[in-house]
């Protein structure tokens, strides 16, 4: 099955999920009984235990709370990348979400500040993955030069 097949299937709660990502935008959800900002794959907010959420627009800027380098991609799409670092990463928002490294990813480092990315897996999907932030990756460039 490929992805956009894979994709078709999911609950439109998913779905929505992804169709932003192929507009180029990261969803979050908040609770509309407390104003908690929720995890995406979340169906209950953590906080007040609401079933009561809607999605909202992510800033898509974050800093990276763990991360480890996978030797086999998990999509057929991406098979011909190689091994993949997997970051998870704390959103501004306070949300934790996970997502791939991609662009420079050699020396990732916790703390290390991420924004947003949309990589296509085929013609109308989109994944949601991360880049180093430009002052990030500048001064991972200028300690390698020391």
């Amino acid at each position: 099955m490929s992805i956009s097949e894979t994709i078709s299937t999911l609950f439109p709660r998913e779905r929505a999920f992804y169709e932003a990502a192929k507009r180029g935008e990261l969803l979050i959800q908040s609770c509309i009984d407390c104003k908690a900002d929720v995890s995406p794959t979340a169906y209950v907010c953590p906080r007040c235990r609401s079933l009561s959420l809607e999605w909202q627009v992510s800033s898509g800027e974050g800093t990276v709370y763990s991360y480890t380098t996978v030797p086999r991609p998990r999509l057929k799409e991406l098979a011909d990348q190689g091994e993949a670092v997997v970051v998870m990463v704390d959103l501004d928002e306070g949300v934790r979400i996970m997502g791939r490294l991609v662009g420079d990813r050699r020396n990732p480092k916790i703390g290390d500040k991420v924004t947003v990315t949309f990589e296509p897996l085929a013609d109308d999907v989109a994944e949601p993955c991360f880049a180093l932030s430009a002052t990030t990756a500048t001064s991972q460039n200028s300690s390698e030069k020391s």
